[in-house]
């Protein structure tokens, strides 16, 4: 009688091999869409819950695949997040303290810098790369008072159209001048604030909650791969 041993034991280690480049496939294909649902429920997350001015932070959300040639099942990874350049959404995903690098204090626009509203980007002529050089210095009355030293400020912020500080904590922008005689008046509006050293950020968690959902769906995405295959 004939055995057929050796033909066996080859067929089923063959069978093993092939099975175990599936299943390592679909690994892989596995944690890459984790990584893409991931970075999408992110920033739909993002979207929903924080005010967006532009596009720049959503576009910083990125994920990164695991290659298709990787072999080794424990190196099987891929990852998903921001930037360096958006690295203040860990600030957002975890709450914490927010405080200007320069030690000094922060600089916080107001609604007026926005154009009226907090969802709008600050606008260009009060961003601050060019209010430090658009504030009048001063001082303009020597042997005045400090009411006629104060008048006298805003008027050459009005006349040369520039911002004016009174104290260290607040910067405006004169919005009118009225000459009136001896009793001159003038309005106008606090462009920034910098009445605080520091701010707390409140955690609002907006990648964890999509990676976690991306996780719960990690049996099922595994399974159609191994379908596919």
């Amino acid at each position: 009688m004939k055995t057929f041993t050796g033909n066996i034991a080859t067929a089923l280690s063959k069978c093993l091999e092939d099975a175990e480049k599936k299943c390592t496939k679909a690994c892989i294909n596995t944690v890459n869409i984790q990584a893409g649902m991931t970075r999408k429920e992110g920033m739909q997350n993002m979207e929903r819950d924080f005010i967006l001015r532009n596009k720049f932070t959503q576009n910083s959300v990125r994920f990164t695949q695991c290659p298709k040639s990787e072999t080794r099942l424990s190196r099987i990874q891929a990852t998903a997040g921001v930037t360096e350049k958006a690295s203040y959404m860990e600030r957002q995903e975890k709450g914490g303290i927010h405080t200007n690098p320069s030690g000094k204090e922060l600089p916080i626009p107001t609604d007026y810098a926005r154009g009226g509203t907090k969802n709008k980007q600050v606008r260009s002529a009060y961003r601050l790369n060019k209010i430090n050089r658009d504030v009048v210095k001063g001082p303009f009355a020597k042997h005045g008072s400090k009411k006629s030293e104060t008048v006298a400020r805003a008027f050459v912020a009005k006349r040369e159209n520039k911002l004016v500080r009174f104290g260290r904590q607040n910067l405006f922008k004169v919005t009118s001048f009225r000459a009136n005689g001896s009793n001159p008046s003038f309005k106008m509006k606090e462009v920034y604030t910098f009445r605080y050293i520091q701010t707390r950020t409140p955690q609002k968690p907006w990648l964890e909650p999509a990676a976690e959902h991306a996780k719960s769906q990690g049996q099922n995405i595994f399974n159609q791969q191994m379908d596919l295959l």
